[in-house]
């Protein structure tokens, strides 16, 4: 899998790059490095190929989530990847960060429960220093120490449900173990066991309730390059797997464990949202956002098929789009490092920078479903699928929570375009055509998404 590859190889010349004296190039290797994989994976695509003894394939479904998340990750290099390199550790962000993909390209292609293990803890590990990056700032230790631990409890359930279920199945292939789940009616408890279980660690990744308190202090703690990427490639990498999971094993729908699914994507739709318009602080309502956004991205689990496939991958590019707009306006205006942060930093930025303020209520408009951006169509599609596959009660909290979120999606919007009365703010921030070109970029790619919804649903045919 040339993807791994690539990736891998990456992280291993960064790693001694300075030894070798080549350092400076690192950052266009790493970009010409995301290109190519690009276009490995047009030229392959349709293929259907496997690797490591049938324990990873390359087929429809893989290939189009990896195609997409290397593309989000080619306009995060040229967002906030420009910061990376002008610092004096960026080979060590650009292993990790290489060392990351290698693992969600492991969980988006697996057909062995061993090594979507593997692909989790390659993902994982290098998340947890790159959080804590900022090693003189105690609120980014705090919260790498915070996801170090929830993280490594996650991992052991994760692998306590993978032993439970090779203890039932006496198999860690999907395959084989979607066999057994047709002609074996009555499996022992164990399999239960471990069902719920892995569902527990899938849900932890994802972020969603019961198994989110971590997400608002590692989001606000976090520089912003790493929540962003947390919050929209490695979201993706853990729904596409747990969606992975289930078309495997089941086939469809999860039968007696979707009750499960659907009790926690309605409360994450509506407490994630209640929870996101009490904030003040502009990362932690965005981190509550991505709880809420989590809980419709579960429906597509819930539904699955060909039908889940297709709107969980239109939702996780036009998210992952409008969250790095965000978090790029997020990154100008709290230039101040007190974590302190309010959402009335942002009062008159229309007057600061209207470039700024457009860009902001183009990504918030998008999050908030409003047409014509593209998040309009990312929660049509959701609740359509969850309406035609007789799932009201997720329809009307997808609904209800949208209705939520549309409330603090306004108010900082409104905050924006207000006049502030504060003579000490700064009366305009700067910007280099860089980074208007980069925000004009991601803001028409979501207008031209939402006007033409086809350009990213024809990528899955099963």
């Amino acid at each position: 899998m040339l993807q791994l590859m690539i990736f891998g190889g990456i992280g291993l010349l960064a790693m001694v790059s300075e030894v070798l004296g080549f350092s400076r190039i690192m950052s266009l290797l790493f970009r010409i490095g995301t290109l190519i994989c690009i276009g490995s994976l047009f030229i392959n695509y349709g293929l259907h190929l496997t690797w490591f003894g049938n324990m990873m394939v390359e087929d429809r479904f893989s290939q189009a989530f990896i195609l997409t998340t290397c593309l989000m990750l080619a306009t995060w290099t040229f967002g906030f990847g420009r910061k990376i390199g002008e610092d004096e550790f960026r080979n060590d962000y650009i292993a990790l960060f290489s060392f990351s993909m290698v693992g969600g390209v492991m969980m988006l292609s697996y057909t062995n429960l061993v090594m979507l293990f593997l692909g989790l803890e390659i993902l994982s590990i290098p998340l947890y220093v790159l959080v804590g990056s900022k090693k003189r700032n105690l609120k980014s230790n705090e919260s790498a120490f915070k996801y170090f631990l929830m993280g490594a409890f996650a991992s052991g359930v994760m692998l306590f449900g993978i032993a439970f279920l090779y203890g039932a199945t006496g198999t860690f292939d999907l395959h084989q173990m979607s066999t057994l789940t047709i002609t074996v009616l009555d499996y022992p408890v164990f399999f239960k066991i471990g069902m719920i279980l892995l569902i527990f660690a899938f849900a932890f990744k994802m972020a969603v309730i019961p198994f989110h308190f971590w997400a608002p202090d590692v989001y606000e703690g976090a520089p912003n390059p790493m929540t962003v990427y947390m919050a929209s490639l490695v979201k993706t990498f853990a729904v596409a797997s747990a969606f992975r999971f289930f078309l495997l094993v089941f086939g469809g729908e999860a039968g007696e464990y979707s009750i499960l699914l659907i009790v926690m994507s309605a409360v994450s739709m509506l407490v994630g949202n209640v929870l996101g318009a009490v904030q003040d602080n502009p990362k932690r309502l965005l981190a509550y956002s991505g709880i809420g956004h989590a809980g419709f991205m579960l429906i597509s689990i819930i539904v699955n098929g060909e039908i889940g496939a297709n709107a969980l991958l239109y939702y996780s590019v036009v998210y992952s789009l409008a969250l790095f707009l965000a978090f790029f306006v997020l990154d100008k205006v709290l230039i101040h490092d007190d974590f302190y942060w309010s959402i009335g930093d942002f009062k008159g930025l229309a007057k600061r920078n209207p470039w700024l303020a457009l860009s902001m209520t183009v990504a918030l408009l998008s999050m908030a479903g409003i047409p014509p951006l593209g998040g309009f169509f990312a929660k049509l599609f959701i609740l359509k699928a969850a309406f035609e596959h007789q799932h009201g009660i997720l329809v009307f909290a997808g609904l209800t929570g949208s209705l939520i979120a549309m409330y603090y999606y306004l108010k900082f919007i409104i905050s924006m375009y207000s006049r502030n009365p504060d003579s000490d703010v700064v009366p305009y921030l700067p910007l280099n055509y860089w980074d208007k070109m980069v925000m004009g970029f991601i803001g028409t790619t979501l207008l031209i998404l939402g006007l033409f919804p086809d350009l990213i649903s024809v990528l899955i045919r099963f």
